[in-house]
């Protein structure tokens, strides 16, 4: 039976997808989507298929020898959304070329809708159109462009600590609208570590001069 595709995912969906990858732009990366039964287990994770749907999509991806070219599809889209995203964190327009993939994306899996019977009572069943990767990919490219036409665009943010090459990208959903790090027990506790510790190298050096 068909299974429902949430046509409105949360915002910050597909920032999380862009957030797959640790340490982006460093020396220390690291990438959570190595195979593309790690797409499945994350998109469990997210909510976006169940579990028990996962073996279908699996032994539909392995027999259409489509492994490769979904995961493949999936870190195109992942890294089209980090590129839109960070270009609006620094106050830039992202480019033509990108806006152009989300686009791709969104039309390669049309969602289509049915009428199926659950028990005495009537729905609606919305899915994807095509591919084993489809249903997961297709509410992440629903949510960048949901976030991308949103009020909240404003309110993108990339993580700053460039100096390690974090490149996470978030909604800053504080008050003030000032927030910096993707963590604050993360990369915001490795900055005023690395504060002090400048700022302790400073004051030694001035007190060795003076004496």
């Amino acid at each position: 039976m068909a299974r429902t595709v949430d046509e409105n995912p949360s915002l910050e969906l597909g920032l999380d997808f862009s957030n797959t990858v640790d340490w982006r732009n460093g020396e220390k990366r690291a990438d959570s989507l190595a195979t593309f039964s790690s797409l499945v287990d994350w998109s469990i994770k997210k909510g976006i298929i169940p579990s028990d749907e996962a073996p279908s999509i699996l032994r539909r991806a392995r027999e259409e020898h489509a492994e490769e070219s979904a995961l493949r599809k999936a870190l195109q889209l992942r890294e089209t959304i980090y590129r839109i995203f960070s270009a609006v964190a620094h106050d830039e327009h992202p480019s033509v070329e990108d806006v152009g993939i989300l686009n791709r994306f969104l039309s390669d899996y049309p969602v289509s809708s049915s009428i199926i019977r659950t028990g005495e009572e009537y729905g609606w069943a919305t899915v994807p159109g095509k591919g084993a990767e489809g249903r997961m990919l297709w509410p992440i490219a629903k949510s960048a462009a949901d976030l991308l036409t949103s009020d909240q665009l404003g309110r993108v943010r990339e993580c700053a600590n460039e100096e390690e090459g974090c490149g996470w990208v978030f909604l800053d959903e504080t008050r003030s609208g000032t927030k910096k790090w993707c963590s604050s027990t993360g990369c915001g506790n490795r900055a005023k570590v690395r504060a002090w510790y400048e700022r302790h190298e400073r004051a030694h050096s001035h007190a060795s001069r003076v004496s």
